[in-house]
């Protein structure tokens, strides 16, 4: 089979379409993978599989009469259609819709009845599925109208996913109608490099790029020049088209690593004009940017932290070491009875910011010491309700802990806050201490009715996840939050997806090659407090929901009598908190198991309550994970081959070319001499000849009586062999005209003789088959 494949492949790689088609999709593929590494939130699969579909069928059409004007209308119609019913998760309600339809039209064939009423749930589930999908593109359109744009996860998926669609689009018809490589990769390349400028990502995705270009360039130029020359009637050897490959190949190369790797002369310095460009008019996050999901790139601190920022999480019971719990009590706290609370009282230590696919730390935190009843910065809003309580540590670590965020304490305390205004950690060395603390009042309804018009230092610092994230962590929350209208729909959809894994404290150490959301929500699926936590907020993030891991206790057994909350080490805990504009962070309790049954926000304010309450939260199924998987696999499959073609075949036209310069460094008559001796160890090696015991001219003789005829080898041979007997026994010398003549007989001969090879192995796998057959 593999010497057919080569049969067909080896002829047709130097056909000019099939080598344009080939830089053309690699040119593309580096900016969808370009980009893909700038914004991690991205559906890597979904970008991917637009881009090759879109390529596919841009190649045809461009084949066909349609006009431009056609052509543009078509692929957006048609992007924005196939990216609505993948992301919107139509196409299963569609389907019901289209069998329900049909059994209707059978029905009316059949029994003359035109009653409509079975096409009434199928068409009730599309319209309703089809409405939340048109509300949130809505509201988005009314945000940018408002001059305050606003990120949505579906909206972004889309934006992007069409830019891959047209992107590719706009560089195969270009290519093929016009010829002009530049024009045809400038949307894609201009905004990769954009992006680039703006996130200060890896680079290399851009290198690929410009190599690519660089090549099709040269290629359809000389393609140009060919075609000039035949219609002025001009004789040219197609021997030129290998000289100029090997002059352009390694320039283009020697180019892109100069670029790439040099300090003075850099790719960073393509970015550099886009960066100042981009920072000039403000040091604020462009709207635009922060309405595509692009964040800048957060330069690292180098401050001295404490264990507690840089120990991923910092108890026993957390992601790095198994749970060693117990009943012992920690701490008995009192609370007043404000006017109206609507939030659970869970008791908060540390706010993680940072997660690194392993566990969490936190950024650089100004940590603020304050005296005795000396108040925060913080001050009420309308939507905020002061909470006093007492608290008595029992076994004090050094934290101070309160339900919410602390405005004042009636002893020694410190307070550790970040750069955007918002408390990492709270001290203190008082083991009773009464504080008062800020909890939110938002009702279920108001969190729906929140904006999203979230301001730019939350957005920079909660929406930041790993740029390896695995893309079906991606996929599976978009999924689970398509048909959510608000975020905090989407919100309620995900904590109530989490809660159907199962609890439990025996689970093994996480693998440290894999992602831990990935490995917890497709491998474990069960676990404790922080795997459900983490899980939370890495999904809320993708969808573009600012959230933060909280570490601390849960509320703990409450005594109505005395107004006792009686917490024990058991009820040490993490949860997710999601951030709405003019709320505030809100508490949302996505682990499963009766332990900590998740809190309810009632529709109008309510006193602050213990007992417990079912969230309502509808979540919508996902795509089957059968399908999610041979999807993926052949998805992965196709650009796994891709890539390593590509890899292989660039690899091979380097070491040809190094070869071939290596030859032509040398004088000529060591070239002849190499060339020679590399013949006879072939012949040797592969063809069980002696060349020790032959002439020269023997030796090529019996050599292209075992080649096939078709290969007419003989020739060559002939004038190989006649430079080498020159040189052994002449009196001329060899020229450099003639070092270049038999560097192309060798450059001929190593084709020849590898599909020698490969057809004498095809005969001894037939040889072998009848001997099997004859024999048994």
């Amino acid at each position: 089979m593999a010497e057919y494949l080569l049969k067909w492949l080896l002829p047709r790689l130097a056909h000019r379409v099939i080598l344009v088609a080939l830089l053309l999709l690699i040119a593309t593929l580096s900016a969808i993978n370009g980009l893909n590494k700038a914004l991690p939130q991205l559906d890597n699969r979904l970008m991917v599989s637009l881009s090759l579909f879109s390529f596919g069928l841009s190649w045809w059409l461009a084949h066909t009469r349609l006009t431009a004007r056609a052509m543009g209308a078509l692929m957006v119609s048609s992007g924005i259609a196939l990216l609505l019913f993948y992301l919107g998760n139509l196409a299963l309600p569609s389907l019901k819709l289209l069998l329900g339809l049909s059994d209707w039209l059978n029905q009316i064939r059949n029994t003359a009845n035109f009653d409509s009423a079975p096409l009434h749930p199928a068409w009730q589930e599309f319209s309703h599925t089809l409405s939340l999908l048109m509300h949130r593109l809505s509201d988005w359109a009314q945000a940018i109208f408002r001059n305050s744009p606003t990120f949505d996860s579906l909206i972004f998926q889309l934006v992007w996913g069409l830019t891959s669609w047209l992107g590719t689009a706009w560089a195969v018809w270009w290519l093929r109608r016009y010829d002009q490589p530049l024009p045809a990769i400038l949307p894609l390349g201009g905004l990769l490099v954009i992006t680039c400028a703006y996130r200060l990502t890896n680079l290399m995705p851009l290198a690929s790029l410009l190599m690519a270009t660089l090549l099709l360039q040269a290629l359809i130029t000389y393609h140009h020049h060919e075609t000039q020359w035949q219609h002025q009637g001009l004789d040219f050897s197609r021997e030129l088209q290998k000289d100029v490959a090997f002059a352009v190949v390694p320039i283009v190369l020697l180019l892109t690593l100069i670029a790439t790797f040099m300090p003075v002369l850099s790719l960073s310095f393509i970015t550099i004009p886009a960066q100042q460009w981009l920072y000039a008019a403000s040091p604020e996050i462009n709207p635009l940017a922060n309405l595509l999901g692009i964040k800048p790139a957060i330069k690292p601190n180098n401050n001295t932290v404490n264990a507690a920022r840089l120990g991923g999480l910092p108890r026993h019971h957390l992601i790095d070491s198994s749970p060693e719990l117990s009943y012992e009590t920690v701490m008995l706290i009192q609370v007043s009875t404000p006017a109206t609370a609507t939030r659970p009282l869970y008791w908060r230590a540390l706010t993680y910011d940072t997660y690194t696919g392993h566990g969490w730390l936190t950024g650089a935190v100004d940590t603020m010491s304050y005296d005795k009843e000396e108040a925060t910065p913080l001050t009420p809003t309308d939507t905020q309700q002061i909470l006093t309580q007492q608290v008595q540590m029992i076994g004090s670590d050094g934290f101070l802990y309160v339900t919410g965020d602390v405005l004042k304490v009636n002893a020694a305390y410190q307070v550790a806050w970040r750069d955007s205004g918002d408390i990492f950690a709270t001290a203190t060395t008082a083991k009773r201490y009464q504080a008062d603390s800020l909890i939110s009042t938002a009702t279920a309804d108001q969190l729906r009715a929140a904006p999203v018009n979230y301001p730019s230092d939350i957005t920079n610092r909660y929406l930041d996840l790993p740029d390896d994230l695995p893309p079906r962590v991606i996929t599976l929350a978009h999924d689970l939050t398509a048909a959510a209208p608000t975020p905090y729909d989407r919100a309620l959809a995900l904590e109530s997806y989490l809660r159907t894994f199962t609890y439990t404290l025996n689970v093994p150490t996480p693998p440290l090659n894999q992602d831990l959301v990935d490995y917890f929500l497709f491998d474990l699926k069960k676990g404790y407090c922080d795997y459900y936590a983490t899980s939370m907020v890495v999904m809320a993030r993708s969808i573009g929901l600012p959230a933060r891991l909280v570490v601390g206790y849960a509320p703990g057994s409450y005594l109505p009598v005395t107004r006792y909350y009686v917490v024990t080490a058991a009820e040490a805990h993490s949860w997710a908190e999601i951030y709405f504009p003019g709320y505030g962070w809100q508490e949302f309790e996505p682990t499963g198991g009766s332990r900590t049954p998740p809190p309810a926000r009632p529709q109008t304010a309510m006193s602050p309550s213990p007992v417990p309450y079912t969230s309502t939260a509808t979540v919508m199924p996902p795509r089957s994970a059968r399908a999610s998987f041979l999807l993926s696999w052949f998805i992965w499959l196709g650009y796994g081959l891709l890539e390593g073609l590509t890899l292989f075949m660039g690899g091979g036209i380097i070491l040809l070319l190094a070869d071939y310069a290596y030859l032509r460094y040398l004088s000529p008559q060591q070239t002849i001499q190499i060339i020679f001796r590399r013949l006879e160890w072939l012949g040797q090696r592969f063809f069980q000849l002696t060349p020790l015991t032959d002439t020269p001219y023997e030796f090529v003789t019996h050599l292209s009586h075992t080649l096939p005829p078709e290969l007419q080898a003989y020739n060559n041979l002939q004038q190989l062999a006649e430079l080498y007997v020159r040189l052994s026994y002449g009196s001329d010398p060899i020229t450099s005209l003639e070092q270049h003549d038999g560097l192309q007989l060798w450059r001929h001969l190593r084709w020849q003789l590898l599909w020698a090879w490969l057809s004498q192995k095809k005969k001894g796998v037939q040889s072998l088959r009848l001997w099997t057959v004859t024999k048994y």
